[in-house]
């Protein structure tokens, strides 16, 4: 099973990032993939653009106050994850209408279509658990956001 708790490096971890709106999150989120040393000064742009460009197709803003920005990126060697918490929400058309609060991004090596598939389902199993989803939004700093994520998933191993 793919950890997104261990794939996301804690400088990766935003907690009431400074953004207005969901492209400035995406860009600021993109940026932290950077600082993280996810991925590559050099494909930064790129693994922007293709974020936006996805996301301008079609909104990732899911049900329950949960988005999953991604794309998949021809320069990446590996999964890139960033993972912001705005607890007080923000616009990003969900399929149910309501303020987005937990958004994690994923840059996916544009090669490998089952990490795509299996990272996106993991997300999104992880995430549908409102315990997890409470204790990501009770969290305050980004080493508190990761040992809620370690939790959620070893109690989603002990279900499966």
């Amino acid at each position: 099973m793919i950890s997104l708790a261990d794939a996301i490096h804690e400088d990766a971890v935003l907690v009431h990032p400074a953004a207005d709106d969901k492209w400035s999150l995406i860009r600021v989120m993109c940026g932290s993939l950077v600082e993280a040393g996810q991925v590559p000064a050099g494909s930064a742009d790129r693994v922007l653009e293709a974020v936006l460009v996805r996301e301008e197709s079609m909104s990732t803003g899911m049900e329950m106050g949960i988005a999953l920005p991604h794309a998949s990126v021809p320069s990446l060697d590996s999964l890139a994850v960033a993972l912001a918490v705005l607890p007080d929400g923000m616009d990003f058309p969900a399929m149910d209408g309501m303020p987005t609060r937990i958004v994690i991004l994923l840059a996916i090596p544009h090669n490998d279509r089952i990490l795509h598939v299996r990272t996106m389902a993991h997300a999104s199993r992880l995430l549908h658990d409102e315990s997890t989803r409470n204790a990501l939004l009770c969290s305050t700093r980004p080493a508190q956001v990761l040992s809620a994520l370690h939790e959620a998933e070893a109690r989603l191993k002990q279900v499966t």
